[in-house]
């Protein structure tokens, strides 16, 4: 008689499922029998004794009077135990879809790693308390040191060109990177408030479909029908945004340190990560149906719910976009051009040898350039990082995926803009020095050599 197809033997789909059969059969004439049975009388004395856990059942002192009640009890039983499988199953079906914890660690990490090629120093935590600060991760050294060493020896340089590349671009070519680092810190930060509202959810449903057991076993005739509440963890599940990954936290304060916006830009964002939201749902009712509506509305809440915390997702990167947007300058900043004859001076006010001359267009700018084209190269971050959701389940279609997108493409953008006008430099710097017999082709080659070691190794602690 009995049928749990879909409902999945043993788990807590077909708990549900013989809960609600349970209930539902005491509320059509069959009461409590002899521990975990269920008895019904009819006329003449005649009773059936079932055992609800396998729809077994055994009529006693069967009479010709009862033959046909009998008959017409044991179909509405047989609805009963085909009924139930299908309307649990089709709750729950689309939420069976939901992606596995860790689904986009891969993508995390790539971003982690592009965040760590582009971080020069350790901006404070945004938290007063030291103990509550996110954790700090080691600065990329040879990049920082490589900062250093170009912005001090072109400062040295005598040259309209030199001198105006020195002043408008290299003293703040360290904080527009750190900027940068920032931007791509927070399309870290998103992605992992994703992962959080996904293993939330995952929780959320397993604590509802485990309710829903309790429930459906209240809403039998004298089982009080009422339970406590379930509150859904997925209302917070991003309330902890901004320090959700290591340097998180350092890395969006040096944003508000870059721009003019400061202290407001870091409440902003913070505001867009939401906050704790109290959600509750209430499966408990007087009868299975009942509590089969509740469930249908949980899970609705939990959807829903899930869309909340995905549209604060998009709302912070949305105001991350529009502050990079609005400071520009402050990412994507042009050197000014060369113009034959004024590059480099032929007196130097110090001595400038070919060494040197190689080691800024040859090492140091190569290097440089170097680690922001592997932070760039990381920043092919796809929708999977978002999408991964069954139909009618969240944001749809996608989530915060078009916010990531165009904050993605800024930060790309400005990489690209660094890169080139940092390879103009060069040029520029190199073909002077070469018109006043600055160049050594022996050394510049080795500087390149070296260059290129250090870019294929990856290697952030060695100059």
């Amino acid at each position: 008689m009995r049928d749990t197809t879909g409902s999945g033997g043993g788990d807590v789909l077909t708990a549900i499922v013989e809960a609600a059969i349970e209930a539902d059969l005491q509320h059509n004439g069959w009461s409590t029998y002899a521990g975990d049975g269920l008895m019904q009388i009819f006329s003449g004395g005649a009773h059936v004794i079932l055992t609800p856990s396998t729809g077994a059942y055994e009529i006693r002192n069967a009479t010709s009077v009862a033959e046909s009640e009998i008959d017409t009890a044991i179909k509405e039983v047989e609805q009963i135990y085909a009924d139930w499988p299908g309307k649990v199953e089709a709750a729950f079906s689309k939420w069976a879809a939901l992606p596995t914890p860790g689904f986009n660690a891969a993508e995390i990490a790539q971003l982690e790693h592009s965040e760590g090629e582009l971080r020069t120093g350790t901006a404070p935590p945004t938290s007063t308390n030291a103990e509550a600060g996110p954790v700090i991760g080691l600065a990329n050294q040879r990049l920082a040191a490589d900062l250093l060493n170009l912005n001090n020896r072109v400062g040295q340089l005598s040259g309209m060109y030199a001198e105006a590349f020195h002043e408008r671009y290299l003293s703040s070519l360290p904080s527009a990177i750190q900027g940068i680092g920032a931007v791509v810190a927070c399309l870290g930060l998103s992605c992992q408030g994703q992962s959080a509202i996904w293993e939330a959810a995952g929780e959320d449903l397993e604590a509802i479909q485990k309710k829903a057991v309790t429930a459906m076993k209240a809403s039998a005739p004298g089982g009080g029908g009422s339970i406590g509440p379930v509150i859904l963890a997925v209302g917070g599940a991003i309330a902890g945004l901004i320090a959700a990954i290591p340097t998180g936290g350092a890395s969006v304060a040096a944003v508000a340190g870059l721009l003019s916006a400061g202290a407001g830009f870091l409440g902003t964002v913070a505001g867009a990560s939401g906050g704790n939201k109290d959600v509750e749902v209430s499966l408990g009712a007087a009868t299975p149906d009942g509590v089969m509506t509740k469930i249908h509305s949980a899970l609705t809440d939990l959807s829903s719910a899930i869309a909340d915390q995905e549209r604060n997702l998009g709302d912070f990167l949305a105001k991350v976009r529009r502050e990079v947007e609005a400071n520009r300058p402050a990412f994507d900043l042009s050197a000014p051009e060369a113009q034959p004859g004024n590059v480099l001076d032929r007196q130097q006010n110090v001595i400038v040898d070919a060494g040197i001359i190689a080691r800024v267009t040859e090492l140091w700018i190569p290097t440089i350039c170097g680690d922001l084209r592997s932070a760039r190269g990381d920043l092919v971050v796809s929708s999977r990082v978002f999408d991964e959701r069954p139909d009618g389940v969240g944001l749809e279609p996608d989530g915060a995926w078009p916010e990531f997108e165009k904050l993605q493409k800024n930060a790309v953008d400005c990489l690209t803009t660094m890169i080139r006008e940092l390879g103009d430099a060069a040029d520029a710097l190199a073909e002077a020095a070469r018109t006043i017999g600055l160049q050594d082709h022996d050394i510049a080659a080795e500087a390149r050599r070296q260059a290129e070691r250090i870019n294929s190794s990856d290697n952030n602690f060695v100059n």
